[in-house]
Formats: structure tokens, C-alpha cells, sequence
């Protein structure tokens, strides 16, 4: 099952390289992975899937290769990027987006497709910049609609559910099967 929650409305201009302090001595700087960065990205996809699966055992931890090249894809193109956190010097999480369009109908769909922070004090605000930068991110890529799309198979808290009706994200819930050919990477 899935929870498409669309996105607030436009924003001014894109929010791509966003500096907000947090402290006196402390800035969280949102920008696009380097591509000297992919391996630690997809550990931290991997360190969300482990946490994901030590709440549920069905939930299970993908293999590492597919997920690396789907992320350092996102170095090649324009249409999808890697969001991440600069918290403290470092790559703390990410966020994936893309943008679609359709041969058929018009307009452009962003799509915030994946977004972790690794667990501490800076996680919820960085956590807000993030889906606010991808927003704007999408929104400078023509995107009439942005949606987050959660896996509700996952194992989430309502908090973690929460946090995206918090960012004026509205709810709208479709049970969906995929299926892949060839597999999905």
C-alpha cells in the first residue's frame, strides 16, 4: 500500500542550495551529492532499511549494488537528484526526487521518492529543508503537482506518517501493486 501526499503549493523560486543556522556556530547546508559521495549515501539508505527491519523482521535490507547506481544515476541526469544535509561538514542523510512527464497528458509530477537523516538533534529541521528543497527543486523543473510517496509495507510511526501532513501534505491513500520485469533496477 501506498501514500501519495501532494504537495503545498508553489513556492518562491527554488530552494535548492538552502543555509539556514541552527546554532551560533552551527549550519545545515542542503545541496546536491557530490559523485565522491554515492557510497556514503547508499550506506545510509542501507542504515535506514537496517532500522526499518530491526521493527519488523519482514521488512528486509536490499542488496547494496542496485541501490548504489540507482543513487549515483541521479549524478547523470536532470531529471532526479540526490538531496543531502551538510550537518557538521558531513553528509548526514538524503533525499531522492524526480520528475516525470507524461507522453499523453500535461504537466510535470515531482516526485520526492525516498528521505532519511540519520537520528540526532538536527534531524527534524534538517529533515524540513530537505522535502522543502526538493519541493523547489521540482517546482524549478516546471512541476505542477509534487507528491511523497510512502510505503505504508514499511514499518513507520504514526509520528514518522505525521511529519509530512506537518509540511501541508495532504493524505490520499491507494493500495498499489508493481510489478517489475527484468527486475527494477
Amino acid at each position: 500500500m501506498l501514500v501519495v501526499l501532494r504537495g503545498p503549493g508553489p513556492r518562491p523560486g527554488p530552494l535548492i542550495f538552502v543555509s539556514m543556522p541552527r546554532k551560533e556556530d552551527h549550519v545545515t547546508t542542503i545541496r546536491e551529492i557530490r559523485r565522491d559521495e554515492v557510497e556514503l549515501v547508499t550506506d545510509l539508505y542501507l542504515e535506514l532499511c537496517r532500522s526499518l527491519s530491526e521493527r519488523d523482521a519482514e521488512w528486509g535490507v536490499p542488496d547494496r549494488e542496485p541501490i548504489r547506481r540507482w543513487i549515483e544515476r541521479t549524478t547523470e541526469t536532470d531529471e532526479a537528484v540526490c538531496l543531502v544535509p551538510e550537518i557538521e561538514g558531513r553528509a548526514a542523510g538524503y533525499l531522492l526526487a524526480s520528475v516525470s512527464r507524461h507522453p499523453a497528458m500535461p504537466g510535470v509530477t515531482g516526485e520526492l521518492e525516498e528521505l532519511y537523516v540519520r537520528p540526532g538533534p538536527e534531524r527534524d529541521p534538517a529533515m524540513r529543508e530537505l522535502v522543502e528543497a526538493g519541493v523547489g527543486w521540482a517546482r524549478a523543473r516546471d512541476a505542477g503537482v509534487v507528491v511523497g510517496t510512502v510505503g505504508l509495507d514499511a514499518p513507520w510511526t504514526d509520528e514518522e506518517l505525521g511529519f509530512w501532513s506537518s509540511l501541508d501534505f495532504e493524505r490520499e491513500t491507494a493500495e498499489v501493486k508493481r510489478y517489475y520485469l527484468d527486475g527494477c533496477d
